[in-house]
């Protein structure tokens, strides 16, 4: 089973399994892009183990599902600054105007520059030109050299996107 033979027992364990199996099955179902592992990852971003919750945000940015963005979204506000970097990319992957406020408000708001970095970076990975303005914005306010050059390549991408 590696061609996605296996999804059809994933899907059964995820809706019978207890905790751990079900969580596992969610897990490898966003390798397979599969939406719907999407609310057993949402609930995930709530654990109180925190490789738990980077593992839901990596999964919800396989998944690539814009349902995710408000759970993304609020996870961006929490303390832990390994889930905030993971939330940002999976943001950029998932894409949409909501995704791009939410990493807008990231790299206007976040104190940690790796957060900040990451969402330079994601925002690059939009392919929607009205984030350009946004970057312009931030690039002129950001103090960070390595951040400052994230947000020139993410504009970059995004003109050579037309």
């Amino acid at each position: 089973m590696d061609g996605g033979e296996c999804v059809p027992v994933l899907l059964d364990a995820l809706v019978t399994g207890n905790g751990p199996v079900a969580w596992n099955a969610a897990v490898v179902l966003s390798v397979y892009s599969r939406t719907e592992a999407i609310d057993t990852l949402i609930r995930g971003l709530e654990d109180e183990d925190a490789f738990m919750r980077w593992e839901a945000a990596s999964g919800l940015g396989s998944i690539r599902d814009e349902r995710a963005v408000p759970a993304l979204a609020a996870a961006l506000h929490k303390d832990d600054v390994d889930l905030r970097k993971e939330v940002a990319l999976s943001l950029g992957k998932t894409g949409g105007r909501r995704a791009a406020i939410a990493l807008v408000d990231a790299l206007e708001q976040d104190k940690s520059p790796e957060v900040r970095w990451r969402a330079a970076m994601a925002m690059g990975w939009t392919n929607d030109r009205r984030n350009m303005e946004a970057l312009r914005r931030v690039l002129g306010k950001e103090k960070n050299p390595h951040v400052r050059k994230e947000i020139r390549e993410a504009i970059r991408a995004l003109k050579e996107g037309e």
